[in-house]
């Protein structure tokens, strides 16, 4: 995760990563979108690269709630799914990540 991605697959589908800078066009000043069908995640373009790519984790997991129509996810509040991407970027940087780092020694 050393770069801002052009492009992600979800659920065998892929997405487009478009970078915006007008933040205040948005719902709330939100930092990331998800169009499922344009299959476009949007993310605010002033983000470093790791919270990047926990946008992209947020919208991931909204894009699989639609797609598996987990109801009680998209009724979580979106502070919810923004702890439940900050776990799951933690478990990549900690275990696949760093792991990827020992196998190389």
């Amino acid at each position: 995760m050393k770069t801002k991605p052009k492009e992600v697959r979800l659920l065998g589908v892929m997405y487009k990563v478009v970078y915006f800078d007008d933040i205040k066009r948005f719902d709330l000043g939100a930092v990331g979108y998800i169009d499922y069908e344009s299959r476009v995640i949007g993310i605010w373009e002033k983000l470093n690269i790791r919270d990047t790519w926990q946008c992209i984790i947020h919208e991931a997991l909204h894009g699989i709630s639609n797609d598996f129509h987990m109801d009680w996810l998209e009724k979580c509040h979106d502070d919810d799914i923004d702890r439940l991407a900050l776990l799951l970027i933690n478990f990549i940087e900690e275990n696949i990540l760093n792991g990827e780092r020992h196998n190389k020694r």
